[in-house]
């Protein structure tokens, strides 16, 4: 808030979508000072004592407002965390402004907070068709070694459609079992909703019988629009597909292993030709 010289009645007003929880605490300063409540403000919180649909308000003492000189700065610092009422690709809007004097007001400014969603399916390839499996293990995380995976509760279940999950709160309900497993069912779908744009990293830690593990985690990008992109390349997906294999396993292209095979079949080739040259020096 810029204040201005014989300010009077500011109330500071606030009004959150239901997918905005309150943190129900403000601090309120004033250049290097720390306001204080009641002399200087009140904390009003959303109820019967608001009549106009507000979050909070913070009403300012007249005597305060004696204080105040031309461009003041008053700054007012709180937060929100987004609850259960979160939608996949759904902007939520936070609007404040100043009531003062008689009844003005200043024009409402808006904050959007956005969420995103991140779909997965797990597949196997079975006569050209994709084949959803069942019992992969996934989890989801920022560290690209798949460590520290995120925490989750599951939302609902389907066999068909594929479970949801939510990212997990700081302060969830009592008995709230959080996750950091995902198992995928029958339907080999399953999708992750309440995720910020960033980068993520989706690991396979377990693979289902049978099949081949990946052998890394799989890069998946967020942007601010909730576009996806996976990889290093950073193909643009609506949904982020992971195949498994079945077959003997063996180590990633390049590596140890496959030049281990490669030096292998060169003494093999060679060893061939010592013993069709030797043949033809005995006849």
């Amino acid at each position: 808030i810029t204040a201005q010289p014989g300010a009077q009645k500011y109330v500071l007003h606030d009004k959150m979508d239901a997918g905005l929880t309150f943190g129900g605490t403000v601090t309120v300063t004033k250049g290097d000072t720390t306001l204080t409540t009641p002399n200087d403000y009140s904390l009003i919180p959303g109820g019967n004592t608001i009549t106009d649909d507000c979050t909070f308000e913070i009403a300012f003492t007249q005597e305060f407002c004696k204080t105040l000189a031309e461009n003041d700065q008053i700054i007012v610092t709180y937060f929100a965390t987004l609850n259960d009422d979160v939608e996949s690709k759904k902007e939520y809007k936070n609007e404040t402004w100043l009531e003062y004097g008689d009844s003005n007001k200043t024009n409402h400014d808006t904050t959007t907070t956005k969420t995103f969603e991140l779909p997965v399916f797990k597949y196997t390839m079975k006569n050209s068709t994709k084949t959803a499996l069942a019992d992969a293990i996934f989890t989801l995380s920022k560290n690209a070694n798949g460590t520290n995976p995120i925490e989750l509760v599951s939302v609902s279940e389907n066999d068909t459609t594929g479970d949801i999950y939510r990212v997990a709160k700081e302060n969830e309900a009592t008995g709230t079992t959080k996750i950091t497993e995902i198992t995928t069912t029958t339907s080999g779908r399953f999708t992750i909703k309440g995720l910020d744009a960033d980068t993520y990293y989706l690991t396979e830690t377990q693979q289902p019988v049978g099949y081949n593990k990946l052998s890394a985690s799989i890069k998946v990008v967020i942007d601010g629009d909730g576009n996806i992109t996976i990889g290093t390349d950073s193909t643009a997906a609506t949904v982020v597909e992971v195949e498994n294999n079945t077959g003997s396993i063996l180590l990633s292209t390049g590596g140890s292993g496959t030049t281990l095979i490669y030096i292998l079949g060169a003494v093999l080739v060679l060893g061939s030709s010592v013993v069709l040259i030797t043949k033809k020096r005995m006849r």
